[in-house]
């Protein structure tokens, strides 16, 4: 998954550290830590089994109690997902 790396975080630390105007940074950690994103990831997951027929009976069960921030996770729990599927999935994901 394509997510913000340490480095990233630590350039944009760096970057702004010697800004007189900025006092502090505060960076979040938004998914299912402040902001339930189930609702969410339930709609790309109804949206991704119509583009990817094959995926249907096996997120045919799936609730939001049932999913967390990473929707591949709880793909992988129903069917084997091999790498090419994975980076389909993630991109259309990343769309939404």
């Amino acid at each position: 998954m394509n997510c913000l790396s340490y480095e990233f975080l630590e350039s944009c630390i760096d970057k702004n550290s010697n800004n007189e105007n900025i006092k502090h940074i505060a960076i979040f950690d938004i998914d299912s830590t402040i902001m339930n994103t189930a609702p969410r990831n339930m709609k790309i997951l109804e949206e991704l089994s119509e583009e990817i027929p094959s995926l249907k009976p096996a997120l045919s069960g799936v609730t939001e109690d049932d999913l967390g921030w990473n929707i591949v996770s709880i793909i992988e729990k129903k069917v084997d997902v091999s790498l090419k599927l994975k980076d389909k999935i993630l991109a259309f994901w990343k769309e939404r």
